[in-house]
């Protein structure tokens, strides 16, 4: 018996000693001074110049650290008198937006210029500046040599980029992507660009068979059934009237959804009466 007590004393002991050894309280202690000492002031930085670049400087955060199992995080709050719980309780949707786009732009300067990035409607929620200010960021970091994919829905961002990519002197590719409709996946299909992007000549061509399909179909005025593809005709009409003076008459120097005015392409303005006439009587 004294010796069986002395073997399971002698056991646990060696567990306990073990135990010791194993906790990771040292372990995430130790990451947590190295990061504090290569990592953060860097990520400070970055931040900081990354809050400057989207018009975010007038949030008051702060990085705070936090160790967890071994693991030794970064967290941005908010530097305010009063406690906080989460920064959803104070900041609005764009702010919250803004703030995660800059916390990563900051976190890339970690991970090098030969990994690309893809997001997802990065704008969503943001105002107008944000987005342009967003555009102009993803450029540079195209001109630093990262390969950049970007999903969105909005027309206004899709030319923001252009334009962005377009001043910085990078290549700018763009695919059109369209629903198949009855919860399917949606394909790449650059013949079905949306109505905003497409030029007048394709415009022309669409409404001529827009037109000519009311005419086959037996289209009646008084027929209550032709009003909505009236009404989507006339509206495309109006639209690619609006484009004509835009695109043809004006040559390009104004274009909606594009903040430059670009004063020498007035030289190839068209003033010939006769065409403007012509390209009225057939929208």
């Amino acid at each position: 018996m004294i010796v069986e007590r002395r073997n399971r004393l002698e056991e646990r002991h060696k567990v306990a000693a073990c135990r010791r050894d194993c906790r990771i309280t040292a372990i995430t202690q130790q990451i947590t001074r190295r990061r504090r000492e290569i990592l953060t002031p860097t990520l400070k930085q970055a931040l900081e110049c990354e809050l400057s670049a989207l018009h975010l400087t007038h949030i008051p955060l702060r990085l705070a650290n936090r160790g967890d199992l071994g693991s030794s995080l970064i967290e941005i709050a908010l530097s305010t008198q009063q406690r906080i719980a989460n920064n959803s309780d104070v900041l609005s949707e764009g702010e919250q937006r803004g703030l995660a786009l800059a916390c990563f732009l900051a976190e890339l300067n970690e991970v090098g210029r030969d990994l690309g990035i893809i997001m997802d409607d990065p704008v969503s929620s943001l105002d107008y500046s944000r987005m342009e200010s967003v555009a102009g960021r993803l450029a540079q970091e195209v001109a630093s040599g990262r390969q950049v994919i970007a999903f969105t829905h909005s027309i206004l961002f899709h030319d923001m980029l252009s334009s962005a990519a377009r001043r910085a002197g990078v290549a700018c590719h763009e695919e059109w992507m369209t629903s198949l409709g009855d919860d399917r996946f949606g394909i790449i299909d650059n013949a079905r660009k949306p109505w905003h992007v497409k030029p007048v000549t394709e415009r022309l061509t669409e409404i001529d068979q827009a037109a000519r399909a009311l005419k086959d179909a037996g289209y009646d005025r008084s027929d209550e059934k032709f009003r909505g593809d009236v009404t989507t005709l006339c509206t495309q009409m109006r639209t690619t009237w609006e484009r004509i003076v835009e695109e043809i008459l004006f040559n390009k120097t104004i274009q909606r959804f594009r903040p430059e005015i670009m004063t020498q392409r007035l030289k190839a303005a068209c003033f010939d009466t006769k065409t403007i006439i012509l390209l009225s009587s057939r929208a």
